[in-house]
């Protein structure tokens, strides 16, 4: 065998070999990932969201080098790396279901692999696409934004919108800003006139950045709630001061009534009392 075939030979077994350990790894490294804290959606019958978590869920099979698991390519069911993977792929949809959705997708089949429930979920959110969007439609034309705030109705309409999508019902951006202004809070009826007649008909996250901006300044505008414990200590203070000062008054007036009879009945007395002391004193001297 030639120097250049051994080193041909030698250098694929090398890169084989890192391929098989950078799996391995990978394939370790998955086994201990906490997957809700990093697709935190859990689906249910009803969720809306269904794009989103796979979004989520492409991101973190990508960076686990795991997305065949899902889209079929490259099969092997004999590989023993291959089946742990599989099985942590299996463990983390598990992890983001609800039981209900579970139930309708988990087969009892010890055959069963990730593509297999992958495609179930798909199948359930994606299947009778004409159905789900008559609902979801009735849904979003229905919305109104009530108590909520508005980053959670602006969220509200967006994934709506983008359940409409997955259906195949996608909505345009200037329906979706129709809809947010007919669903707002009578309390934002100022925005509610401006944006339609605003000189270049604003975009969804223009809409959405001036609601956020009327409700702060909304906010921000209240007349501050009175401290009803200090009104009430103030009134009482004042009450206090007012009984407390009257009492002084007629206690004063009194006094000086007391002593004006006093003086006036005492002070002949005395005089009487001195003088006679003084009379009867230089008589019967």
């Amino acid at each position: 065998m030639s120097s250049s075939t051994m080193g041909s030979t030698s250098s694929s077994t090398m890169g084989s070999s890192t391929s098989g350990a950078n799996s391995s790894s990978l394939a370790s490294a998955a086994q201990s990932v906490n997957i809700t804290s990093l697709v935190n959606i859990r689906l249910d019958m009803l969720s809306t969201t269904y794009r989103r978590w796979r979004r989520l869920f492409h991101v973190v099979l990508g960076r686990f080098n795991l997305r065949h698991h899902i889209d079929g390519t490259a099969p092997r069911p004999n590989d023993p790396v291959w089946i742990q993977e599989d099985l942590t792929v299996i463990m983390w949809l598990h992890a983001t279901l609800a039981d209900d959705l579970l139930d309708m997708v988990m087969d009892d089949d010890d055959d069963t692999t990730a593509r297999s429930i992958w495609t179930q979920i798909g199948d359930f959110f994606l299947g009778n696409k004409a159905s789900r969007a008559v609902q979801l439609e009735q849904e979003l034309h229905n919305l109104e934004q009530g108590d909520l705030s508005a980053v959670a109705y602006c969220h509200r309409l967006k994934t709506l919108s983008d359940a409409l999508a997955d259906c195949d019902q996608p909505v345009k951006d200037r329906a979706l800003v129709h809809q947010l202004i007919r669903g707002l809070n009578p309390k934002y009826h100022v925005l509610k006139q401006m944006l339609p007649a605003m000189p270049s008909f604003p975009t969804f996250m223009e809409a959405r950045d001036q609601l956020i901006v009327a409700e702060n300044t909304l906010n921000t505008s209240k007349p501050a709630t009175p401290d009803t414990g200090l009104v009430s200590t103030e009134g009482t203070t004042d009450g206090n001061s007012n009984n407390t000062s009257q009492p002084r008054q007629d206690g004063d007036r009194g006094q000086s009534s007391s002593s004006s009879r006093g003086r006036g009945r005492g002070a002949p007395r005395g005089r009487g009392r001195g003088r006679g002391g003084g009379r009867g004193s230089g008589g019967r001297g």
